[in-house]
């Protein structure tokens, strides 16, 4: 989750930075560049809360941004670094969310010694 967020950041500090503004695909990505670090602190400080959110997030940012069309171009035509860079780690990173999201949700809520 802290590398999604990383990367987001950057690449609108860049577009702010070289273009003078943000341009409108940006703000596709600004509520996860809240939910992300929300989730994090939810999950240090309250899991059963902190979980869902992370999962619900990372699943929703999954059916925007994961297309496989896209990916599929960019793999074979790495034309635009910063893109092939996007397709090639944020989709797995979004995957490793969802995966450490659930089975922390599912150890959480049956553990016995959970508050």
């Amino acid at each position: 989750m802290v590398y999604t967020e990383l990367f987001y950041l950057t690449s609108s500090i860049f577009f702010l930075v070289s273009q003078g503004s943000l341009p409108i695909f940006v703000f596709y990505w600004t509520p996860f560049m809240i939910l992300l670090p929300l989730s994090i602190l939810l999950i240090w400080r309250k899991p059963r809360i902190g979980y869902p959110l992370a999962a619900i997030s990372t699943a929703v940012a999954l059916a925007l941004f994961g297309d496989g069309g896209h990916g599929v171009e960019i793999y074979y035509t790495p034309a635009s670094t910063a893109q092939f860079i996007d397709v090639i780690t944020n989709l797995p990173s979004y995957l490793a969310v969802l995966l450490y999201a659930t089975l922390g949700l599912t150890l959480d809520t049956s553990s016995p010694w959970s508050p």
